[in-house]
């Protein structure tokens, strides 16, 4: 990381910073050129790993290009406040993000899907537990990456 100053190392920060941010985009590579595409998202901490789960339909261009090359970027931020200056070039932008990477695993098992789409719901809701109706558990799509590099970046005033 070129800044080191903005560097955030805590994985309990970056959690955080994960935890306020509405979209990931996840980044795929089709063929040696790059596809990216912003998705809704849960996520699951267990000691000092992360996994992230998605979900998506059973077909389409993220599908097809995972199954081909299964190494995904993922992209997190928030926390965007725009720091004017007189001079055009002297303004800056706060922010808070997360860069992750990890290879994606479509998830077959019910149960796993079922926490998979739980955590999903606790990112967006209240938290509290959710019921699904098996035909959708059976129908939807859920991705997970479990990160296998994470690392975190701010800039605040």
């Amino acid at each position: 990381m070129r800044r080191r100053d903005r560097e955030v190392k805590d994985l309990n920060e970056i959690v955080r910073i994960v935890g306020q941010c509405e979209v990931c985009h996840m980044g795929l590579a089709e063929d040696g050129r790059p596809y990216v595409v912003p998705l809704s998202f849960g996520f699951d901490v267990r000691g000092d790993s992360v996994t992230f789960y998605f979900h998506c339909a059973s077909e389409g261009r993220k599908i097809d290009i995972i199954k081909r090359n299964p190494k995904v970027c993922l992209q997190f931020d928030c926390g965007h406040r725009l720091i004017a200056a007189d001079r055009p070039c002297d303004c800056s932008t706060e922010y808070e993000s997360v860069i992750a990477s990890g290879a994606a695993e479509f998830v077959t098992d019910r149960e796993e899907k079922v926490r998979a789409l739980t955590q999903l719901m606790k990112h967006y809701e209240t938290g509290e537990a959710f019921e699904f109706d098996s035909r959708m558990v059976d129908l939807v799509t859920v991705i997970k990456v479990p990160a296998d590099q994470i690392s975190g970046k701010r800039k605040k005033s």
